[in-house]
């Protein structure tokens, strides 16, 4: 894992699950949500959650999700570095040369002895804009070679840059090259979905939105269903269960024929530019 990224440990507050076709490498997901650092993130159903990582780095571990704990394949991070833009502002450039650098020396620094696999080859293939919350970011994809005693495995990383007033975020998203066809999909909607939530919101609203499948059981009718702010509500089209999704993920989901039609959600909702084609998903509170 490269990181070139302090503690409190993340709190799991709610999860909504959305089950897509398989054959669209969209599988199942979950929404993990973190009112502590005041988050979202969107991860596959089934690999394993831990907030609650020992800290021992200068930047603050806050949630990991991998698939296998015994045997590495993949992962999902999220870190935050506190502090670390004070009283200056992010440049894509001056942050590409640093990283590149300490990069190159952290694959350099490992050993299969002293951290169970070393790191050779390491490369920055890619790097480009994005806009994250609001936020101007650079999203790096990165590779290198993964040593495990006599077992080589090429490495594919995605990694999120965001800078947050005077703070930083990292969100790292990996994989062995060779399981990538079956996840590459799952790792970029992960990496999209992640969202920094209005710090003016009404964390009380928060709390009190139960999952919608909890708010059905609790004899509230389906198209009174109430989501969590940034999220919309979609029906699945072949057994009309419900699900809170974040508009882009809606987007996706309506196009391959998962979500049955409803309320129009706008180019805004959707964070997308250039977007002639309308996108209607069921959505209730969603008309800003």
């Amino acid at each position: 894992m490269i990181i070139v990224t302090a503690f409190v440990a993340g709190t799991l507050i709610s999860t909504n699950t959305v089950t897509a076709e398989k054959g669209v490498a969209f599988t199942e997901i979950k929404m993990y949500e973190n009112q502590e650092y005041r988050f979202t993130i969107e991860y596959p159903s089934g690999w394993i959650l831990n907030d609650t990582i020992p800290q021992k780095n200068k930047w603050i571990e806050i949630v990991s999700f991998i698939p296998d704990t015994e045997d590495w394949s993949q992962g999902i991070y999220v870190y935050k570095w506190e502090g670390d833009l004070k009283d200056k502002n992010f440049d894509s450039n001056e942050y590409l040369e640093n990283h590149n650098q300490a990069a190159q020396d952290w694959c350099s620094s490992l050993s299969v002895s002293e951290n169970g696999f070393a790191c050779i080859n390491y490369s920055l293939v890619n790097q480009k804009t994005a806009s994250i919350s609001g936020r101007q970011s650079l999203l790096l994809e990165e590779v290198w070679t993964r040593i495990d005693g006599e077992i080589s495995s090429e490495v594919l990383v995605y990694n999120l840059q965001i800078p947050d007033g005077e703070d930083r975020w990292t969100i790292i998203a990996e994989s062995k090259k060779e399981i990538l066809n079956e996840t590459s999909n799952i790792l970029k909607n992960s990496l999209d979905s992640f969202t920094l939530l209005d710090e003016l919101q009404d964390s009380s609203v928060i709390e009190t939105i139960s999952p919608p499948k909890q708010q059905l059981k609790n004899n509230i009718a389906p198209t009174d269903i109430s989501c969590k702010i940034h999220l919309v509500l979609i029906f699945k089209a072949t057994d009309n269960s419900p699900a809170c999704v974040k508009p882009s993920t809606a987007q996706k989901l309506l196009e391959r024929g998962w979500t049955i039609l409803g309320h129009q959600i706008s180019e805004k909702e959707l964070g997308t530019k250039n977007n002639p084609r309308d996108i209607e998903v069921m959505a209730r509170g969603q008309d800003n």
